[in-house]
């Protein structure tokens, strides 16, 4: 976390300098303390790392991913024009939909993320501010029912 918040206002910036879009997705593990509490905390763990590299394998080599918090990630999406972030989010939401997930004995866990994603730098002084839009959608999101990406 620390490592990415001065490379998102470095991003941030750069867009500003050069008059390009960014998108910044934050996205969340739907019902996550579900999971530790239903499997134990080292399923969990092997959840998110699965999670992770659902994540590196669908984003693009420039794009940076970092884990803010417990099951909270961000994705800053460079030189990414709005549409084309929403379609990148989207197709990585149904994967993670889409993913056999188990448990140590097996047993199939069903997971989903929910996606708040905004772009920049339009209507934001900085890239923290555009990350505090970023977490309103992520909540929009959450209360429209999950499994879903919510643009703003």
């Amino acid at each position: 976390r620390r490592g990415f918040e001065p490379q998102l206002e470095l991003v941030d910036k750069q867009a500003r300098l050069n008059r390009e879009d960014y998108s910044l997705a934050l996205l969340d593990l739907d019902h996550f303390k579900l999971i530790n509490d239903s499997f134990g905390h080292a399923t969990g763990d092997k959840v998110l790392k699965q999670l992770a590299g659902l994540m590196q394998a669908q984003c693009r080599q420039s794009d940076a991913i970092a884990r803010i918090g417990g099951e909270e990630f961000a994705i800053l999406l460079p030189n990414c024009a709005p549409a084309q972030a929403v379609n990148l989010m989207d197709r990585l939401r149904a994967r993670v939909a889409d993913e056999d997930f188990h448990d140590d004995s097996g047993q199939p866990i069903r997971l989903s993320i929910s996606v708040g994603l905004v772009s920049g730098p339009a209507g934001c002084r900085s890239g923290k501010d555009l990350q505090d839009k970023a977490d309103h959608f992520l909540y929009v999101a959450k209360a429209e029912g999950r499994n879903r990406v919510v643009q703003g």
